[in-house]
Protein backbone atom coordinates (compact mmCIF):
# COMPACT_ATOMS: atom_id res chain seq x y z
CA UNK A 1 0.00 0.00 0.00
CA UNK A 2 2.90 2.91 1.14
CA UNK A 3 4.69 1.69 -2.45
CA UNK A 4 1.62 2.30 -4.50
CA UNK A 5 0.94 6.08 -2.67
CA UNK A 6 4.40 6.58 -3.19
CA UNK A 7 4.50 5.73 -6.98
CA UNK A 8 0.98 7.82 -7.35
CA UNK A 9 3.04 10.81 -5.55
CA UNK A 10 5.68 10.52 -8.12
CA UNK A 11 2.93 10.52 -11.22
CA UNK A 12 1.22 13.59 -9.69
CA UNK A 13 4.86 15.72 -9.12
CA UNK A 14 5.56 14.83 -12.62
CA UNK A 15 2.63 15.66 -14.20
CA UNK A 16 3.09 19.06 -12.15
CA UNK A 17 6.69 19.19 -13.27
CA UNK A 18 5.31 18.76 -17.06
CA UNK A 19 2.67 21.27 -16.77
CA UNK A 20 4.80 23.64 -15.12
CA UNK A 21 7.22 23.17 -18.21
CA UNK A 22 4.52 23.84 -20.81
CA UNK A 23 3.57 26.97 -19.20
CA UNK A 24 7.06 28.55 -19.53
CA UNK A 25 6.85 27.25 -23.02
CA UNK A 26 4.03 28.75 -23.36
CA UNK A 27 4.93 32.28 -21.96
CA UNK A 28 8.24 32.22 -23.36
CA UNK A 29 6.91 31.69 -27.08
CA UNK A 30 4.08 34.46 -26.22
CA UNK A 31 7.19 36.81 -25.27
CA UNK A 32 8.82 36.00 -28.66
CA UNK A 33 5.27 36.72 -30.61
CA UNK A 34 4.74 39.86 -29.04
CA UNK A 35 8.57 41.35 -29.88
CA UNK A 36 8.62 39.43 -33.27
CA UNK A 37 5.13 41.77 -33.51
CA UNK A 38 6.83 45.03 -32.26
CA UNK A 39 9.65 44.87 -34.44
CA UNK A 40 7.55 44.20 -37.62
CA UNK A 41 5.44 47.54 -36.61
CA UNK A 42 8.45 49.29 -35.95
CA UNK A 43 9.78 48.03 -39.19
CA UNK A 44 6.26 49.41 -40.96
CA UNK A 45 6.22 52.45 -39.15
CA UNK A 46 9.60 53.39 -40.45
CA UNK A 47 8.40 52.33 -44.01
CA UNK A 48 5.52 54.60 -43.87
CA UNK A 49 7.56 57.43 -43.04
CA UNK A 50 10.23 57.30 -45.49
CA UNK A 51 7.30 57.18 -48.17
CA UNK A 52 5.76 60.02 -47.04
CA UNK A 53 8.87 61.50 -47.07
Amino acid sequence: MKNIINTNINYILLIILLFYYFIILLFYYFIILLFYYFIILLFYYFIILHMRM
